[in-house]
């Protein structure tokens, strides 16, 4: 969580300047972001229930799939009202969000 808010906030700012460096943060923020799907049915699995980790798991791979298809409508509506830098901003912010989620969901297994 804390690599992928990092990676947004340094992509957000004017001291990217070289091809180099954004592109590796790019490609360590694309990689945080889409293993939280890995980590949510992980963390669903150490529940305490084994009755209910179908549901868990359930619970876990519909989220993330209905918020694939709203996260880039959102991003696109912020980019369109605010520019560009807007993106990296909404993207740490999400980093951070599923980062607290994740951890409050594992501590309530």
């Amino acid at each position: 969580m804390t690599l992928a808010t990092l990676a947004a906030a340094l992509l957000s700012t004017p001291l990217v300047a070289h091809a180099t460096a954004f592109a590796v943060l790019t490609f360590v923020l694309g990689g945080v972001m889409s293993s939280f799907l890995t980590l949510g049915i992980l963390a669903a699995t150490l529940s305490d229930r084994p009755a209910e980790l179908d549901a868990e798991v359930s619970r876990v791979s519909i989220s993330y799939t209905a918020l694939a298809a709203i996260g880039p409508v959102v991003a696109g509506a912020l980019v369109t009202l605010g520019g560009p830098g807007v993106l990296m901003g909404f993207v740490g912010v999400l980093a951070a969000v599923l980062g607290v989620s994740l951890g409050a969901f594992r501590s309530r297994a």
